[in-house]
């Protein structure tokens, strides 16, 4: 601002004197004001001029702009800047001709009244008019563009303003304080912005109205802000744009009509409007401005027009009063992941509803974001579009209804919808929708869901993680269930899926903890992967006959299933076959029953592998199709129940092949009458499974039927049998009766062994052959070999005596043959015709008449246990007839006894009501530290090529503890110790005791050309013996009385019958004429290697014939002769008894590999003596081989997997032996003269483990990004097509194998 000069302010005193002086030197009229002050006011010295009369009125006249003034007068640079007639004029008149109004020119004239300005005025400056309290009007006339700011600031008697068209520029405050105004009309065009122009203003006139006028296109930003006292406000039709913050903090403004002319509300317009109630926002508005109408708390509802297409964020933040949203906008952009629109409104007014017009396609994405107060939403049926997140956190909302016009619903769309109660989704097709409704209804006690009649499709992960949501209704159109619709819907007590539905997703169902109840329309094809995998309080599921797949782990994890309901016909596993479907389900129930239906055809592979809490099935399919062997349908199953049961229902016609292979917990099987064939391999490996019985019905059995049912003790064969397979119980190592009925099996081969390796754990096989029965197949009971090496130990025949076709009982020398005594067909001559193999024994009837005990063990030491298995009784009844009953009948019951003192105890055993007695002898057990010297020791180091053989006898030993230096150590894996045959390497030994039985120690140590090492040494040997002395035995007149001891026992004890007995057998009572002996049982060995061990004679059984009985004794050395392991060939070795006689054979043969097998990932080779040893298959090589007839080198190789053998030619490469199979299930190769090993390996099995899995997948990639798959190994076990190369084709039917088979079988 410039200033006046000195010389200026001397004039204007020196004239103001001149005056005061006329004044006093004369008189002037009252009436006649005149000039008391005048000078100069132009800027840049124009010729302004004022002049001020006596009567108050300042009159402003010239041409050009006034100069600006200072509020405060001050000095500096010599100007003097307060306006001169300041607080001195009461009325102002500005002539035309003046252009502007200096700043600050009449601040504080407090008198002034009135102002007219002149035309000519284009410009007011800042504070122009500030303080004119007394000013109660100015007209500013249409030249005026700029008013200044503060131009009218404290002109508290001013009531009315106009401003003028023609402004483009208000300055901030230019009317703050007016606090007298009533009426404000603005037609100011295009003012760009104003700075709270009007901020303060009518606060003490009751209220202002503001009149927009017909020509503003623009409400300046800020221009009525803080106006508190603005009361209404009317804007014309021109106006396009609101300018932001323009009405902020008018907090009596109640009302606003917004015209259609406007397109956009700035960010803060309204901000603070706390009295406005009502607002309706045009359809010719696109934006809404940031916070425009924030803190609006007494604005009860909002009408957005159908133009907006952007809303800011806060847009009408803290509206508390809110009850009533009207939203038509039809397409507005999300709003994106910032301030909420509506956050806080409605929350003092107990919640507000929306109404979304039917013009609108969209809800933008965050549009109602954390909005607490809305209570209620109407969605329009034009609605296309909901945005992310548009709901989210709008706790108070109770209810929603999504239309069916709905095709997209973004992410977390209700998401913390707590206090939801119901919502009704109509929408047609969406596709997938992810977190929409999560933690909604969690305050609320819950939702239900409704799904409209017009829904075709419910959206993946439509209701995911929604914990809220208690129940559901599935309208009758819907065909699928995306994938994790209601996951972990843990509040889901039970659905019913609708016939319409045809697919059920992935995962659909996962982790509905609380779902107990669930229905499946009968119209389902589709099951997904885990499905309802963590169902835990599922109890009941029906799978109906429409489902053709089930995904991997559909059920898996359903631990609360108590019953599935099966009828799907004809289903096929779904991918991730890895995942059991119904893995570990049933296991906090009391375990699951599962009723498979009659029309089911085909039941998927693995669909109840690894269910452990599976306790009962009821089978009812009528002929559902055979399986392949990797189907593993019941793998593993019920092994967490008490047992699984299996009824196969009248109606099953066949049992398929592998229907229940590898099921380790099926404990009973009941097999219905309408049952005609059991597919092979459909009881396999079933080890917990303890008798079956096979119905008259059944003509066939399968092959391997129900082989490896270790615990199987009793089988019953029915009547209608015509057909047993190869190997149908074969290796069911616990079976002890057979009861053969079948009338018409043809005769089998040699390698059929239909029992083979049955009975291996027990005391010997009993066979009930049926009345019926007219033959007994050749080769039937063939390699049923009990524990001692017995076959079938006795046959009871229940009629007529059938045929009894070549080999039928195998090769032992003698079988207990029972007949009925009642029977006048059994003469002697029909016995004789079965040779010396049967030893006939007739069967009794009741009642009994006497009975004596006999027990094999009758010597024991202090603590021992009594060994019942022994104790038999020998009954006569009263017909004459005798039997003998053994312990393990389970028939006899013992009386009290003590083994904690020594002396003669005698045992009461009782058989019905017969009670004899039985004795046994007590002995003291003591023990003797042996001297050091004499023990066995190697050299230290050992020798290298050595093979020597260590022994140290202690006569009188029932045990030797031995215990080892900790220095004892071999080369491991290369040298070892044998220790009375147990094989030990490295420092297996080292500090270690072990227990020997008998008296003598015997150690064999075995080195090679390599390394050597400390070898072995003995700090301690402690010997267990018998002190005799302590018990008279009885004497050997007593009848009925056995007696073993120890061998080496001091004395010999010489029977009734002057028979003397020495090593483990002292005494044996048959109180009787000793009449003739006979080998009962052969010893388990009868094979030798040449120059390979010594005679061994466990499991050999001698029979001492009496003229009142028989007692039967075991083989000792001592009454052996005549084996040579040196002599190749058979041999006859003699067995002499109180000087009789009897011979029995064995066999001599040089050590060569007669077949391997593979199993368990081991190679497993069987040798001519009968030994086998295992090598693990990705070690093994075999390199001795079996020598043909035509003395080619011949390998015989058996496997549940298919194998490959074959060598490495002069370049290293391999080449594959040609198989050709046998009869038996095995394969023999020739080996060419020149090659010495050859490599054994499962088809597809890369890493030598055995098994085929996801692990020779993986290494077959990393072989093929390698390139070392050409030539090797690898190429022979993976070129499955033959094509001759290993490519992506090989690994495609590998991968197809590993995923369920799909018609893939890696064969010969």
């Amino acid at each position: 601002m410039k200033r006046k000069g000195i010389l200026g302010g001397i004039v204007v005193v020196v004239l103001l004197l001149v005056l005061t002086l006329a004044g006093g030197g004369g008189s002037v009229s009252a009436e006649e004001p005149t000039i008391i002050a005048s000078g100069d006011c132009g800027k840049d010295r124009s010729n302004v001029t004022w002049k001020l009369d006596s009567a108050g009125l300042l009159t402003i006249s010239g041409e050009g702009e006034m100069e600006d003034y200072s509020a405060i007068g001050y000095a500096y640079d010599n100007w003097i800047t307060t306006a001169p007639w300041q607080n001195r004029a009461s009325k102002l008149i500005i002539q035309e001709g003046v252009t502007s109004i200096g700043g600050y020119a009449f601040y504080n004239c407090g008198a002034l009244k009135s102002v007219t300005i002149p035309d000519s005025v284009t410009s007011i400056g800042d504070d122009a008019f500030n303080g004119c309290t007394g000013l109660t009007s100015v007209t500013i006339p249409n030249s005026v563009t700029n008013i200044g700011g503060y131009a009218f600031n404290g002109c508290t008697g001013l009531t009315c303003v106009t401003i003028p068209d023609s402004v483009t520029s208000i300055g901030g405050g230019a009317f703050f304080g007016c606090t007298g105004l009533t009426e404000i009309y603005y037609n100011a065009k295009s003012v760009e912005g104003s700075s709270s122009a009007f901020n303060g203003v009518g606060t003490s006139s009751g209220g202002i109205r503001a009149v927009i006028g017909d020509s503003v296109e623009l409400i300046p930003a800020y221009l009525f802000s803080g106006c508190t006292g603005l009361t209404s406000v009317t804007i014309g039709n021109s106006v396009t744009s609101i300018g932001g913050g323009a009405f902020s903090g008018c907090t009596g403004l109640s009302s606003v009509t917004i015209p259609d002319s406007v397109t956009s509300i700035g960010g803060s317009a309204f901000y603070g409007c706390a009295g406005l109630t009502s607002v309706t926002i045009p359809n010719s508005v696109t934006n809404i401005g940031r916070s425009a109408f924030e803190g609006c708390a007494g604005l009860t509802c909002v009408t957005i027009g159908n133009g907006v297409t952007s809303i800011g964020g806060y847009a009408f933040s803290r509206c508390t009063g809110l009850t009533e949203i009207i939203y038509n906008a039809k397409a507005a952009a999300d709003l994106g992941n910032g301030p909420d629109a509506f956050y806080s409104a409605g929350i003092s007014s107990g919640g507000f509803r929306v109404l979304i017009g039917d013009g609108v396609e969209k809800i933008p994405g965050y549009l109602f974001s954390n909005c607490t107060g809305l209570t209620s939403v109407t969605i329009g049926n034009s609605v296309t579009s909901i945005g992310g997140y548009a709901f989210r956190g709008c706790s108070s909302l109770t209810s929603v209804t999504i239309p069916n016009s709905v095709t997209s619903i973004g992410s977390y769309a209700f998401d913390g919808c707590r206090g939801l109660t119901e919502i009704y989704y109509n929408a047609k097709a969406v596709e997938e929708v992810f977190g929409s409704f999560s933690s909604a209804g969690t305050s609320s006690g819950g939702f239900r869901a409704v799904i409209g009649d017009s829904v075709e499709l419910i959206p993946a992960y439509l209701f995911a993680d929604c914990r809220g949501l208690k129940s559901v209704t599935i309208g009758n159109s819907v065909t699928s269930i995306g994938g994790y619709a209601f996951y972990n819907c843990g509040a889901l007590k039970s659905v019913t899926i609708p016939d319409s539905v045809t697919s059920i997703g992935d995962d659909a169902f996962n982790g509905c903890t609380g779902l107990t109840s669930v229905t499946i329309g009968n119209s389902v094809d589709t099951i997904g992967f885990s499905a309802f995998d963590g169902c835990t309080s599922l109890a009941s599921v029906t799978i109906p006959d429409s489902v053709a797949s089930i995904g991997g782990g559909a059920f898996f994890g359903c631990t609360g299933l108590s019953s599935v309901y099966y009828n799907a016909k004809s289903a096929a596993c779904g991918v991730y076959t890895d995942h059991d479907i119904f893995g570990n389900a049933g296991t906090s129930s009391d375990g699951i029953r599962l009723i498979v239906g009659n029309n089911v055809e085909r039941i998927p592979s693995f669909l109840f592998k690894n269910c452990v809490g599976l306790r009962e099935i009821i089978y009812n399919a009528k002929a559902a199709a055979d399986f392949k062997s990797s189907a593993n349908v019941f793998t593993n199953a019920g092994t967490s129940s008490d047992g699984l049961r299996v009824v196969i229902g009248n109606s099953v016609e066949h049992i398929p092949a592998y229907l229940f292979s590898d099921c380790r917990g099926l404990k009973s099987v009941t097999i219905g009458n309408s049952v005609t064939s059991i597919g092979g391999y459909a009881f396999y490996n079933c080890g917990a499974l303890k008798s079956v019985t096979i119905p008259d019905s059944v003509t066939s059995i399968g092959y391997d039927a129900f082989s490896f049912c270790t615990s199987i003790t009793s089988v019953t064969i029915g009547s209608g049998v015509t057909r047993i397979r190869p190997g149908a119980f074969g290796d069911c190592t616990s079976l002890r009766e057979i009861y053969y009925n079948a009338k018409a099996v043809g005769d089998l081969a040699i390698s059929y062994c239909v029992f083979g390796g049955a009975g291996t754990s027990t005391n010997g096989v009993k066979v009930f052959v049926g009345e019926k029965v007219k033959k007994i197949p050749a080769y039937l009971f063939y390699g049923a070999y009990g524990e001692n090496g017995n076959n079938i130990l006795e046959c009871e025949f229940l009629g007529a005596p059938p045929t009894v076709g070549a080999g039928a009982f195998g090769e032992i020398t003698r079988i207990y043959a029972y007949y009925p005594m009642h029977n006048s067909a059994w003469t002697e001559s029909v016995r004789k015709a079965y040779g010396s193999k049967f030893y006939w024994r007739g069967y009794c009837y009741e009642p009994l008449s006497s009975g004596i005990c006999r027990i094999n063990k009758t010597v024991y030491m202090t603590g021992d246990t009594l060994d019942a298995n022994g104790i038999s009784m020998t009954v006569t009844h009263e017909d004459g007839c005798v039997e003998t009953i053994s312990h393990n009948s389970g028939l006899l019951k013992l009386g009290s006894y003590d083994m904690s003192t020594v002396g003669v105890k005698l045992i009461d055993v009782t058989y019905k009501d017969i009670t004899a007695q039985l004795k046994i002898c007590v002995y003291e057990r003591k023990t003797e530290v042996m001297d050091k010297a004499g023990y066995p020791e190697s050299s230290h180091d050992y020798e290298n090529n050595l093979d020597k053989t260590y022994t140290y006898e202690v006569k009188g030993a029932i045990t030797l503890d031995v215990t080892f230096s900790p220095q004892t150590e071999v080369e491991t894996n290369v040298d070892y110790l044998c220790v009375n045959g147990t094989k030990y390497t490295g420092t297996a030994l080292a500090g270690k005791t072990i227990t020997v039985n008998g008296d003598t120690l015997t150690i064999r140590l075995v080195s090679d050309k390599s390394d050597s090492a400390y070898g072995f040494s003995i700090d301690r040997i402690v010997k267990t013996y018998i002190n005799a002395e302590t018990v008279v035995p009885p004497t050997c007149t007593e009848r009925g009385y056995t007696m073993y001891l120890a061998s080496g026992t001091v004395g010999n004890y010489v029977d009734a019958l002057g028979h003397s007995f020495g090593d483990d057998q002292i005494c044996s009572v048959c109180a009787a004429k000793l009449e003739s002996i006979y080998i009962s049982a052969l010893p388990a060995k009868t094979v030798y290697s040449v120059g390979n061990g010594s005679l061994n004679l466990t499991g050999g059984k001698l029979m001492l014939v009496c003229d009142s009985g028989e007692t039967e004794i075991n083989l000792t050395a001592a009454m052996v002769s005549g084996f040579d392991n040196t002599i190749l060939g058979k041999q006859t070795l003699t067995v002499t008894v109180g000087g009789l006689t009897t011979t029995f054979e064995v066999e001599v043969v040089e050590r060569a590999v007669t077949s391997v097998a593979v199993e368990n990932g081991k190679l497993v080779k069987h040798y001519t003596d009968g030994t086998t040893e295992e090598t693990p298959l990705k070690d093994g090589a075999i390199s001795d081989f079996a020598i043909s007839e035509t003395g080619e080198k011949t390998l015989t190789l058996t496997s549940e997997n298919v194998c490959v053998a074959a060598y490495k030619d002069a370049d290293g490469n391999y080449v594959a032996l040609k198989a050709v199979a046998n009869e038996d299930g095995s394969y023999s190769y020739v080996v060419p003269e020149e090659v010495t090993e050859v490599t054994v390996a499962v088809k597809g099995d890369l890493d030598g483990d055995g098994r085929i899995n996801m692990k020779d997948l993986a290494q077959l990639r990393r072989n093929m990004a390698e390139g070392t798959v050409e030539g090797g190994l690898e190429q022979l076990l993976i070129d499955f097509n033959g094509d001759g190369v290993v490519n992506m084709k090989d690994m495609g039917i590998l991968r197809r194998y590993l995923a369920g088979g799909y018609g893939v079988e890696l064969g010969w």
